[in-house]
């Protein structure tokens, strides 16, 4: 072990003191930590690690070989408070054994920095809200210039406590341009040339090395923490998820005025944003780097490396696909062992000289305060390094041309610097190499800068020789790059406000041969929308054909809108054979030009339907124009419709009316979807006038939307129509009926009644009497007692109901006859009503029936009979427990008449089978109470242990013993009688407490206990709505002392929850308004990868439309071939109706990871082996003496009869498949468990 001295005066405070300042280095550290999992033939060495670095947020190469910058991040590192400003440090292995053992204090005194880079003896780092340029001009390690050359990136730390989504990354092109990735916070920067660039959004920003010329290159990005640039100068980005809601992780190609689609138009419009290369779950992605030396093998050589933060690095393969790039694949290259004691939390990552990567490891939580690092070398060990060169301008100028060749990006742009410092020269040397073919195309292409850096405007005629006759396109592409970059007015003119280029190098750029490359076409489209030449739009007419790409099509869009020739914008729209109409129609979207607006209107008379529903879509958007600006928040809701009238809402609304009496039927529903979407008013008479002639369901739906905000009594009327009608469908007369009911005041349900006289006999009727029967003083009772003799078993079933609702006392003698009604609903109905309609004459038809085939009348039976304090039917009850219809109507009969020694193992063992939280709360609640009637004693303490099993057993704490509101000078005791017990409310497993509005200073004590067979990892999940602690057997397992929001699991640790019973102690203070907490655990996986999953799906929220379409993708997620939604689909697997509303998120996850944890006996999977040697497995759905019908894992259902069945076997797992995860990107799967959880009774 080797030890060294930190260069710097100022002691660094970790949670490893060590004496004088002295740091453990060299390889005995690699003895910490378990090794990275790289790919074979690589190797993970640990370059630098705590204490001589800590809290590394970004890394970037250093002036010389084996050095590294680090930041240390105490901004964020050291909590919210700032405590300390951030460093740079230079890190360095001075002895060459690849392990850094020295650490100078470059610069100190910077806000949270989250991007770093290195170029040609300049330091630029990313720290909102500044961007900060540093120079160490005497070589001594330290900085001793510096400068910020702006601010407004964002918002300083004292106003963002987070530090997030303001300035990331910074990274220096060989273009010498400094790419700056910008979060969504967007930047207010007073430019040094003195204008304002206002940027209210996440994108990419650049800039000069000076600072000059600050603009946006690409928007509509959330929160990219890097930039990639490979040797072409294409930009790539990962995009963060946004916090739990539907933007995944996003790889994106990204161009000069490229739009991504955030915060909206990624999902509404994602046509009018330029498509992700990779789509994909959760994370949070950090630093990124493209792969662009030799020392690695081919396969890996240009992907894209991107830090996945938690998890791993991931890279990507990239592949050219006409003038962008194909779908990409993400890989996983660098992994942490799951027994790493810091965890792998990768920030950033760079590409060494010699061709390795260095990978800074954040290695803790987001705010740990303590001081941890790691810097990872990541080396294929089979490759040959690259030989590492410093530029000087003492080399001969023909080995540094020779250099462009080069295949390592480093060489080639030491080489490049080099020949700049030739000055022209330089430039002569390398046109005379290409004349005679000397230079590679890589060397090409950095000529081309060398070119720009030297001649500036003078070299634009050389540029486009180069465009016109350089053999490959990637060089003609950037030859044309860089004449946009020279000739764009707002770089030209150094003013953001700079209108339109030189016309004459916009018709040199149409003069090029865009039809050899289509990466030829895009760079021309990119660079006429940057000169905003009017004649564009007609070119494109002309040029773009219907074999565009996307990539050109979305550039095309964008220059069409910068060119702003309105008039020739529109003669494409007046010609649908045009192959850039679909780009031109995006153009004018939410463009509050009046210009465009006018000719829209004039264009409404069209005779083609598509056409007119195109240009009333465009209007509505524009119907008004936007509010001012407000952050939108790190996960936005849908976008809101526009609210500031501007001088074309009214003309626009107009036009829009006029469309609701279109001729063709499918406009006219387009509009109104539209007028209701961006909340245009809509007139009654218009919708009344339509209402008359419509029958067609879709519409009719639309009209009722329109009319649900604003019922009155014109409104009412059109109500009317469509309730009393039967051309109408079901669904959208009920919506009717449902509107009008809540219109009505307390004295109009009178009407009801006499609508109830006008409907005929029908689900209508039925809906109409279940109102009538929740208003008790609307004079209904002669009504509903009519309708039991109705000729249709809905209305009579609906009408006992009702009458059991008003608790009707004319109705109890007609229930005994209605219990025999030859229709199973009206029984079903009767046998629930019998109970609230105090008939006892009804027992014993209730007693027998208690045992019918059908489980609902059989829960009707029980409940009746509950009510009816009737204790004849405890043998039935007890044969009811499995069946999930008459489970807790079972539970709660047997509560209260059941035998305690006899039902109280049954009891324990049905929970372990069933663990829906109705289910479990009622044998808790059963459990407990025989409890209660216990003195102190074996039976006592039995059932209390049961209750504690079954709690460890599920992890679900359901019974509490709470003392409270207590003041700080009282004290706890161990007395039961000061303790109420009290039961979670709901599946989160809330429990709330007795309020105490006197006192802020009062607590609350809380205690229950787990039993479990065996020692188990677990998690726990915990929230209070004050201060937390929370002990486990008296030890403090964890404590939160500052008060917060409540929000269901968001306190969460892991600890070893021994064998047998362990007691839990729940203090929470802090909080006098509605005190409450949540307390439950999970049974960790063995599984890494489940561990994960579990992670994000507990702390996501997905889309429930999304995941609905999951659901019911048979080939997908196959939940369809099994599961049903109440009545609708298959009965191989339980019935998911309600299931939100019935199992705790957890639970749901569990299941689906894994689906044999827990199985009810009724979905045990039975093997048959045959008489003729076939094997069937799966859920025995029917048995009769004859036979069994299997449903197995794909959705059949196979009728065997017994007498070819040789052997028969039932096995404890589940008939539902493993691995479902592996079949569902994350996305899907935290959709689909959105739409479950969104399945509630």
């Amino acid at each position: 072990t080797r030890t060294t001295e930190t260069t710097d005066t100022e002691t660094t405070e970790t949670t490893e003191p060590t004496e004088s300042k002295t740091f453990t280095v060299g390889p005995a550290t690699e003895q910490r930590f378990p090794v990275l999992k790289v790919p074979d033939g690589f190797s993970a060495t640990l370059f630098a690690c705590d204490p001589l670095i800590e809290y590394a947020s970004v890394i970037a190469l250093g002036p010389r070989p084996a050095t590294l910058f680090v930041a240390h991040d105490y901004v964020t590192g050291l909590g919210v408070e700032i405590i300390q400003r951030d460093e740079i440090r230079l890190v360095e292995d001075t002895d060459g054994d690849g392990y850094a053992d020295k650490s100078t204090l470059f610069a100190k005194g910077f806000n949270s920095i989250q991007g770093l880079t290195f170029d040609d003896g300049e330091v630029f780092a990313m720290h909102a809200p500044f961007l900060t340029r540093l120079r160490d001009t005497d070589g001594d390690g330290v900085a001793d210039e510096r400068r910020d050359l702006f601010e407004g990136l964002g918002l300083p730390p004292e106003e963002n406590s987070n530090r997030l989504h303001c300035a990331n990354g910074v990274v220096a092109g060989h273009d010498g341009w400094l790419y700056l990735a910008l979060g969504d916070r967007g930047c207010d920067v007073q430019r040094t040339e003195g204008d304002r660039l206002l940027f209210r959004q996440g994108g990419i920003l650049r800039c000069r090395r000076d600072g000059r010329d600050l603009h946006v290159f690409a928007s509509g990005l959330r929160n990219i923490y890097d930039v990639a640039l490979d040797e072409e100068l294409n930009v790539f980005v990962r995009d963060n998820e946004n916090d739990g809601g539907d933007y995944m992780i996003r790889v994106c190609h990204c161009f000069h005025g490229s739009d991504h689609g955030y915060p909206y138009h990624y999902y509404e419009r994602p046509d009018e944003a330029l498509r992700p290369l990779a789509d994909l779950g959760r994370g949070s992605s950090a630093g990124g780097v493209c792969y662009l030396e030799s020392s690695m093998p081919a396969e890996f050589r240009g992907n894209l490396f991107f830090c996945e933060w938690g998890r791993s690095v991931v890279r990507y393969p990239k592949q050219r696909v006409a003038s962008g790039f194909a779908d990409m694949a993400e890989f996983d290259f660098a992994v942490g062992d799951p027994k790493d004691p810091y965890g792998f939390k990768p920030t950033d990552l760079v590409v060494d000289r010699d061709g390795s990567l260095l990978v800074s490891d954040w290695a803790d939580g987001q705010r740990p305060k303590r001081g941890r690092g790691r810097i990872y070398r990541i080396a294929y060990v089979g490759g040959k390094r690259n030989t590492p060169i410093i530029p000087t301008v003492k080399q001969d100028l023909d080995d540094w041309v020779k250099a462009l060749s080069s295949p390592s990006y480093h060489i080639r742009l030491d080489s490049q610097r080099a020949i700049q410092q030739h000055g022209d020269d330089g430039w002569k040397r390398i046109a005379e190499a290409i004349r005679r073919g000397e230079i590679s195309v890589v060397g090409r292409l950095h000529s081309i800068w060398v070119l720009v850096h030297l001649r500036q405007t003078a070299a634009i005629d050389v540029l486009f020789q180069l465009a016109h006759s350089d053999n490959d396109p990637r060089v003609r592409a950037q030859a044309i790059r860089a004449i946009a970059d020279l000739s764009d007015p707002i770089l030209a003119e150094h003013r953001i406000a700079a209108r339109h280029g030189d016309v004459k190098i916009a018709e040199r750029l149409v003069g090029l041969d865009v039809d050899s490359d289509p990466r030829i076409l895009l760079e021309v489209v990119i660079a006429l929308g940057r000169l905003r030449w009017p004649g564009a739009t007609v070119w494109l007419h002309q040029h773009i054909t219907k074999n565009a790409d996307e990539t050109v099509m979305h550039a095309a869009m964008q220059t069409i809108r910068r060119s702003a020739n309105w008039p020739d914008t529109f003669a494409i729209l007046d010609d649908p054979q045009a192959a850039v109409r679909p780009s031109a129609r995006r153009a004018i979207a939410e463009q509050t030009e009046t210009a465009i607006v006018d000719n829209l209107l004039e264009r409404l008379q069209t005779k083609q339907p598509l056409q007119r529903r195109e240009y009333a879509d465009l209007l509505s958007r524009v119907y008004m124009d936007r509010e001012p600006w407000t952050y939108w928040g790190f996960r936005p809701p849908p976008r809101p419709a526009n609210t500031v009238k501007w001088e074309r809402t009214e003309a626009i609304e107009h036009g829009l009316v006029g469309l609701l009496a279109d001729t063709d039927h499918d406009v006219r529903v387009h509009v109104l979807h539209r007028m209701l979407r961006e909340e245009v008013p809509l007139p009654l008479t218009a919708l009344a006038k339509w209402l008359d002639e419509e029958d067609q369901a879709e519409p009719v739906k639309a009209i009722l939307t329109a009319l649900e905000s604003r019922v009155n009594g014109e409104s009412r009327n059109l109500l009317l129509s469509i309730l009393r009608s039967n051309r109408h469908t079901v669904e959208n007369r009920s919506a009717a009926l449902s509107m009008l009911v809540k219109s009505l005041g307390p004295m109009e349900f009178e009407s009801l009644l006499e609508i109830g006289r006008e409907i005929e006999d029908g689900p209508i009727l039925a809906l109409i009497l279940t109102h009538l029967g929740e208003h008790d003083k609307v004079l209904a009772d002669g009504f509903l007692l009519a309708k039991l003799a109705s000729r249709i078993a809905e209305v009579r079933a609906t009408a006992i109901l009702a009458l059991s609702h008003r608790r009707s006392t004319s109705a109890g003698t007609r229930i005994v006859g209605l219990l025999a009604d030859n229709d199973v609903r009206v029984r079903r109905a009767a046998a629930a009503a019998a109970g609230p309609l105090a008939a006892r004459g009804a027992v014993d038809a209730l007693t027998t029936m208690a045992a019918d085939d059908d489980f609902a009348t059989r829960r009707g039976c029980l409940l009746s009979l509950l009510t009816l304090k009737s204790s004849g039917a405890v043998k039935q009850a007890a044969d009811s427990l499995e069946n999930p219809q008459t489970q807790l109507a079972a539970l709660a009969y047997l509560r209260e008449f059941g035998d305690q020694q006899e039902q109280q193992p049954v009891l324990t063992q049905l929970a372990r089978r069933h663990r829906s939280h109705d289910v479990q709360m009622a044998i808790i609640q059963a459990l407990s109470r025989w409890a209660e009637t216990q003195v102190e004693g074996p039976q006592r303490n039995g059932l209390l242990r049961d209750i504690a099993s079954i709690q460890g057993d599920a992890g679900t704490l359901l019974r509490w013993e709470i003392q409270g509101p207590m003041t700080n000078d009282e004290k706890t005791t161990t007395d039961s009688s000061d303790r109420t017990i009290q039961f979670v409310d709901g599946v989160d497993s809330q429990v709330r407490l007795p309020a105490n509005k006197a006192d802020r200073n009062a607590f609350w004590i809380a205690t229950t206990s787990v039993f479990l067979d065996r020692s188990t990892n677990v998690e726990w999940l915990a929230a209070s709505s004050g201060t937390l602690q929370i002990k486990i057997n008296s030890d403090v397992a964890y404590e939160r002392d500052k008060v917060t929001t409540f929000r269901p699991d968001q306190d969460r640790f892991a600890t070893v929850l021994p064998a047998g019973e362990s007691r839990l102690v729940v203090r929470i203070g802090g909080v006098n308004d509605r005190p409450r907490f949540q307390l439950r655990f999970r049974h960790k996986s063995s599984k890494v990868e489940h561990e994960r999953l579990t992670s994000q799906l507990l702390s996501s929220r997905g889309n429930l439309n999304r995941g609905r379409e999951v659901f019911m993708n048979a080939d997908k997620s196959q939940c369809v071939r099994c599961h049903r939604i109440g009545n609708d689909g298959p009965r191989i697997g339980p019935d998911l109706a309600g299931i939100g509303s019935r199992f705790s998120r957890i639970h749901l996850i569990e299941s689906i990871l894994l689906p044999s944890r827990t199985i009810a006996p009724s979905y045990s999977t039975r093997s048959v082996i045959l008489t003729d040697g076939r094997v069937l497995s799966g859920v025995v759905i029917a048995e009769n003496e004859n036979s069994i019908t299997l449903g197995d894992t794909q959705g059949k259902t196979h009728e065997i009869e017994k007498d070819t069945i040789d052997e028969s076997v039932t096995h404890p797992v589940s008939t539902m498949p493993e691995g479902l995860e592996k079949k569902l990107t994350e996305r899907e799967l935290i959709d689909l468990l959105a739409f479950l959880l969104s399945t509630t009774k």
